[in-house]
């Protein structure tokens, strides 16, 4: 178990720090909102999941990237109510390692922990320049 000590500073700003780790991250609304947050996890964890995966492949995923488009609900209660997980690489491999780390991606934490009415998508694109 990790523990995580989140501080309102006043102006909309918390401050979190990963006792861990002594780590801190900062969010300062609107310019880096909770929900963003909340979105980058799940790219940051498709990345990791990928990376170890590949890592067990004898592959490295150097200079691959996600790009997550966060959507909120229109409606009551307020909610991130889609993400989409747009994952580039400029490597390319056979479609069978390929697919084997999209799964990977896919299979991460973060995702699994996710509320399945959350609309998610997850998109691939290998040999992107």
């Amino acid at each position: 178990m990790s523990r995580i000590e989140i501080l309102y500073e006043g102006n909309l700003s918390t401050r979190a720090v990963f006792l861990d780790s002594g780590l801190e991250v900062k969010t300062e609304y609107p310019k880096l909102s909770p929900t963003e947050l909340f979105a980058s996890s799940l790219g940051s964890c498709v990345l990791t999941i990928m990376a170890l995966a590949a890592q067990k492949m004898g592959i490295e995923l150097s200079g691959s990237k996600v790009f997550v488009d966060k959507e909120m609900s229109r409606d009551l209660p307020r909610r991130v109510s889609s993400l989409q997980v747009h994952f580039i690489s400029p490597l390319s491999f056979p479609k069978e390692i390929s697919e084997e780390l999209e799964k990977a991606g896919i299979g991460c934490p973060v995702h699994h922990s996710l509320h399945p009415d959350m609309k998610i998508g997850f998109h691939f694109k290998w040999g992107a320049p």
